[in-house]
């Protein structure tokens, strides 16, 4: 009979005297009964069938009427693992080991099925490859990983199966049960840089593999509410049209409060010059550098805020007038502004 208890036909019986010589052969029926007609004496007897291991049994035969009982055959291929329960968080990967062997009599040409809930990512490696198929000699073992990937979509606290098949002569299945892990509340505050809260600043979460978790968006006041999967390495990033992107990495083992995330502006102008003395009637050049700090190109205009009856325009350094341009991430460039100065009267002034 084979491993379920069912009596299997087709299996092929040699028996052999003490002295080597082939002495009969038989096949199981398809209710796995066979029979053989012995002269008293001491046999041993092979049971072979393609795809299963092979069983040897030494009898003695003393009597007319010898019954061998229950003899079980085991697949040839087999699959096992050291872990068949685990738990995983939502968004997150996990790699289990697991050995394919060969207990048949000849090699096996094995192909891997997956079977895994619906929106699940799971695949065989070896290593770091993609493993569809697998030649397997007799008597040999081969070690693979099932990579698993759960959404992050996935509810918390129920319990999965993910099972692999080797298909070979007859095919093999290990099953291993995946409980989704706990999700935790993440909280805080993005605020510009005078310390007022940004609304529509977007929230993306990624996994250390890369894989994303969510995306959310902050409120009106800057605030946002976030549900994260727990024990795992967690990249949050933080990012607005016109500001600097910022990024955090965390791993949550409760409700954690990152409390206030200060976005800067992409685009900063400084200067070396911040006040000036000048004559009326003259002309001034107030060297400043445009910088781009953040991620994305940048398309500036430039407009000035003047006394009565001045004047400015923004010079590049060929003094060719500048009143647009685009600035690309992490490059400076130097300009100057040209402020023409009427006859007023003295006084302080400023320039913006």
């Amino acid at each position: 009979m084979d491993e379920q208890g069912s009596g299997l036909g087709g299996v092929q019986v040699a028996i052999y005297a003490s002295s080597g010589a082939l002495v009969a052969n038989a096949s199981t029926r398809s209710d796995g009964f066979f029979y053989a007609i012995l002269e008293y004496g001491t046999y041993s007897i092979y049971f072979t069938k393609p795809g299963y291991a092979k069983v040897t049994k030494t009898i003695t035969i003393q009597k007319s009427d010898t019954n061998l009982g229950t003899i079980e055959l085991g697949l040839a291929l087999r699959l096992s693992s050291s872990t068949l329960g685990l738990i995983i968080a939502p968004g997150s990967k996990v790699s289990v080991p697991f050995t394919l062997t060969n207990l048949g009599e000849g090699a096996e040409i094995v192909g891997f099925l997956v079977s895994k809930p619906e929106g699940w990512s799971a695949r065989v490696l070896d290593q770091s490859r993609e493993v569809m198929m697998a030649y397997i000699p007799s008597g040999q073992n081969l070690q693979f990983l099932l990579e698993i990937s759960v959404p992050a979509a996935s509810i918390s606290h129920d319990t999965y199966e993910v099972s692999i098949t080797a298909m070979g002569t007859v095919n093999a299945t290990i099953a291993f049960k995946v409980k989704v892990g706990e999700k935790i509340k993440t909280y805080g505050m993005i605020v510009d840089e005078s310390r007022k809260g940004l609304e529509g600043v977007q929230i993306d979460a990624f996994t250390s593999e890369g894989s994303s978790i969510g995306t959310w968006v902050s409120s009106y006041d800057g605030t946002f509410n976030l549900e994260l999967p727990a024990s795992i390495a967690i990249t949050l990033s933080f990012s607005k049209p016109g500001y600097a992107k910022v990024t955090k990495t965390i791993t949550l083992y409760g409700s954690m409060n990152l409390g206030n995330i200060s976005l800067s502006k992409a685009v900063r102008l400084s200067s070396s010059t911040l006040g000036l003395v000048t004559n009326p009637g003259g002309k001034l050049l107030i060297p400043f550098v445009i910088s781009n700090v953040g991620t994305e190109s940048e398309v500036v205009e430039f407009s000035t805020f003047l006394p009565e009856g001045w004047t400015a325009r923004v010079l590049s350094g060929s003094g060719q007038e500048v009143s647009r341009m685009v600035v690309s991430p992490g490059v400076s460039t130097n300009l100057q502004l040209e402020v023409m100065i009427p006859f007023a009267k003295m006084g302080d002034y400023e320039v913006i």
